[in-house]
Protein backbone atom coordinates (compact mmCIF):
# COMPACT_ATOMS: atom_id res chain seq x y z
CA UNK A 1 0.00 0.00 0.00
CA UNK A 2 2.85 2.41 0.68
CA UNK A 3 4.14 2.26 -2.55
CA UNK A 4 1.04 3.29 -4.17
CA UNK A 5 0.12 6.02 -1.51
CA UNK A 6 2.68 8.69 -1.26
CA UNK A 7 2.67 12.26 0.01
CA UNK A 8 1.50 14.03 -3.00
CA UNK A 9 -1.13 11.82 -4.28
CA UNK A 10 -2.91 12.48 -0.37
CA UNK A 11 -2.17 16.37 -0.83
CA UNK A 12 -4.02 15.66 -4.20
CA UNK A 13 -6.85 14.11 -3.24
CA UNK A 14 -7.82 15.97 -0.34
CA UNK A 15 -7.26 19.32 -1.95
CA UNK A 16 -9.91 17.80 -4.81
CA UNK A 17 -12.23 16.63 -2.13
CA UNK A 18 -12.26 19.54 -0.06
CA UNK A 19 -11.80 22.38 -3.13
CA UNK A 20 -11.48 25.43 -1.38
CA UNK A 21 -11.67 24.29 2.57
CA UNK A 22 -8.32 23.05 2.11
CA UNK A 23 -6.72 26.42 1.60
CA UNK A 24 -8.20 27.40 4.51
CA UNK A 25 -6.63 24.32 6.51
CA UNK A 26 -2.86 25.65 6.22
CA UNK A 27 -0.74 24.11 7.47
CA UNK A 28 -2.79 21.96 9.19
CA UNK A 29 -2.67 20.25 5.39
CA UNK A 30 0.58 18.45 6.41
CA UNK A 31 -0.92 17.43 9.80
CA UNK A 32 -3.58 15.63 8.36
CA UNK A 33 -0.78 13.89 5.36
CA UNK A 34 1.17 12.59 8.32
CA UNK A 35 -1.69 11.43 9.92
CA UNK A 36 -2.74 9.35 6.85
CA UNK A 37 1.16 8.62 5.89
CA UNK A 38 2.10 7.68 9.22
CA UNK A 39 -1.26 5.87 11.19
CA UNK A 40 -4.15 5.70 8.31
CA UNK A 41 -2.99 4.52 4.84
CA UNK A 42 -6.02 1.77 4.69
CA UNK A 43 -8.49 3.98 5.86
CA UNK A 44 -7.33 7.07 3.60
CA UNK A 45 -8.01 4.44 0.56
CA UNK A 46 -11.50 3.09 2.09
CA UNK A 47 -12.55 6.26 1.96
CA UNK A 48 -11.17 7.32 -1.26
CA UNK A 49 -12.75 5.00 -2.93
CA UNK A 50 -16.16 5.26 -1.56
CA UNK A 51 -15.81 9.52 -2.27
CA UNK A 52 -15.75 10.22 1.30
CA UNK A 53 -12.23 11.46 1.75
CA UNK A 54 -12.78 14.19 3.29
CA UNK A 55 -14.05 12.23 6.54
CA UNK A 56 -10.65 11.71 7.35
CA UNK A 57 -10.96 14.94 8.80
CA UNK A 58 -13.30 13.10 11.78
CA UNK A 59 -11.28 9.81 11.47
CA UNK A 60 -8.04 12.06 12.69
CA UNK A 61 -9.94 14.46 15.59
CA UNK A 62 -11.77 11.11 16.93
CA UNK A 63 -7.99 9.52 16.75
CA UNK A 64 -9.72 6.76 14.50
CA UNK A 65 -6.98 4.78 12.50
CA UNK A 66 -5.94 1.98 10.67
CA UNK A 67 -5.41 -0.08 13.79
CA UNK A 68 -9.69 0.33 14.49
CA UNK A 69 -10.35 -1.68 11.11
CA UNK A 70 -12.10 -3.58 10.17
CA UNK A 71 -15.21 -1.23 11.39
CA UNK A 72 -18.45 -3.85 12.18
CA UNK A 73 -21.54 -3.06 10.57
CA UNK A 74 -24.60 -4.92 11.29
CA UNK A 75 -26.23 -7.68 9.11
CA UNK A 76 -29.88 -6.62 10.15
CA UNK A 77 -31.86 -4.85 7.42
CA UNK A 78 -33.89 -1.84 9.41
CA UNK A 79 -34.42 1.67 9.05
CA UNK A 80 -31.60 3.02 11.60
CA UNK A 81 -28.01 2.67 10.84
CA UNK A 82 -26.50 -0.50 9.93
CA UNK A 83 -23.55 0.30 11.78
CA UNK A 84 -23.35 -2.34 14.92
CA UNK A 85 -23.39 -1.47 18.50
CA UNK A 86 -20.01 -3.16 19.22
CA UNK A 87 -17.76 -0.95 17.64
CA UNK A 88 -16.15 1.47 20.03
CA UNK A 89 -18.34 4.29 21.25
CA UNK A 90 -16.25 6.76 18.84
CA UNK A 91 -16.37 4.67 16.21
CA UNK A 92 -20.33 4.44 16.70
CA UNK A 93 -20.81 8.09 17.39
CA UNK A 94 -18.96 9.30 14.37
CA UNK A 95 -20.31 6.78 11.51
CA UNK A 96 -23.85 6.87 12.74
CA UNK A 97 -23.75 10.22 11.17
CA UNK A 98 -23.51 7.84 8.05
CA UNK A 99 -25.98 7.05 5.73
CA UNK A 100 -26.85 3.15 5.34
CA UNK A 101 -25.76 3.09 1.57
CA UNK A 102 -22.48 4.72 2.29
CA UNK A 103 -22.18 2.05 5.87
CA UNK A 104 -22.62 -0.41 3.23
CA UNK A 105 -20.20 0.98 0.99
CA UNK A 106 -17.27 1.20 3.78
CA UNK A 107 -18.11 -2.29 4.80
CA UNK A 108 -17.57 -3.56 1.36
CA UNK A 109 -14.81 -1.43 0.73
CA UNK A 110 -12.78 -1.98 3.66
CA UNK A 111 -12.36 -5.76 3.04
CA UNK A 112 -10.20 -5.24 -0.15
CA UNK A 113 -7.85 -3.20 1.82
CA UNK A 114 -7.47 -5.91 4.76
CA UNK A 115 -6.02 -8.76 3.31
CA UNK A 116 -4.12 -10.50 5.89
CA UNK A 117 0.00 -10.63 6.24
CA UNK A 118 0.59 -14.83 6.89
CA UNK A 119 3.29 -16.20 9.11
CA UNK A 120 4.13 -19.28 7.66
CA UNK A 121 6.89 -21.43 8.21
CA UNK A 122 7.17 -24.85 10.47
CA UNK A 123 5.58 -23.93 13.46
CA UNK A 124 2.38 -21.73 11.39
CA UNK A 125 -0.26 -21.12 13.29
CA UNK A 126 -4.06 -21.30 13.29
CA UNK A 127 -5.89 -18.45 11.45
CA UNK A 128 -9.38 -17.88 12.17
CA UNK A 129 -10.84 -15.05 9.14
CA UNK A 130 -14.06 -13.45 9.13
CA UNK A 131 -16.06 -14.61 6.53
CA UNK A 132 -16.06 -11.29 4.49
CA UNK A 133 -11.69 -11.67 4.33
CA UNK A 134 -9.94 -11.51 1.12
CA UNK A 135 -6.96 -14.00 0.92
CA UNK A 136 -4.27 -12.46 -1.02
CA UNK A 137 -4.36 -15.51 -3.54
CA UNK A 138 -2.17 -14.32 -6.25
CA UNK A 139 -3.29 -17.64 -8.02
CA UNK A 140 -5.61 -20.24 -7.41
CA UNK A 141 -5.31 -23.69 -8.78
CA UNK A 142 -8.99 -24.89 -8.68
CA UNK A 143 -7.54 -28.21 -11.01
CA UNK A 144 -5.74 -29.23 -7.93
CA UNK A 145 -8.55 -29.81 -5.18
CA UNK A 146 -8.30 -32.96 -2.88
CA UNK A 147 -11.76 -33.66 -1.12
CA UNK A 148 -12.06 -36.12 1.35
CA UNK A 149 -13.07 -36.59 5.29
CA UNK A 150 -14.57 -33.15 5.96
CA UNK A 151 -12.24 -30.67 3.94
CA UNK A 152 -10.92 -30.21 0.36
CA UNK A 153 -7.65 -29.07 -0.36
CA UNK A 154 -5.97 -27.14 -3.20
CA UNK A 155 -2.50 -25.63 -4.21
CA UNK A 156 -2.97 -21.75 -4.10
CA UNK A 157 0.04 -18.88 -4.24
CA UNK A 158 -0.11 -16.35 -1.91
CA UNK A 159 0.75 -12.58 -3.16
CA UNK A 160 4.81 -12.45 -2.54
CA UNK A 161 3.76 -9.21 0.08
CA UNK A 162 1.41 -10.58 2.20
CA UNK A 163 3.78 -13.32 3.97
CA UNK A 164 6.40 -13.73 6.12
CA UNK A 165 8.21 -16.61 6.84
CA UNK A 166 9.13 -18.22 10.17
CA UNK A 167 11.94 -20.54 10.25
CA UNK A 168 14.47 -22.21 7.55
CA UNK A 169 13.24 -21.97 4.04
CA UNK A 170 15.14 -21.88 1.11
CA UNK A 171 14.18 -18.84 -1.54
CA UNK A 172 13.57 -21.56 -4.33
CA UNK A 173 11.00 -23.39 -2.53
CA UNK A 174 8.72 -20.57 -1.05
CA UNK A 175 7.60 -20.58 -4.77
CA UNK A 176 5.97 -24.03 -4.67
CA UNK A 177 4.41 -22.92 -0.77
CA UNK A 178 1.08 -24.50 -0.25
CA UNK A 179 -1.45 -23.66 2.12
Amino acid sequence: MNYLLKRPAVLNELERSLGDDFLVLGEKRYEIVDFVMERATKLFAILTLIGKCKSILDFMVEGISDIDLPFQVSDIKSSENLLASHNSARIYCLLTKWSNWDLQELSRFQWSLLAPILELGHCSKHYDFHSNTILPFAEDDEGSRITGGFSSVRRVKIHPAHYTLNGDFETEKVSQLIL
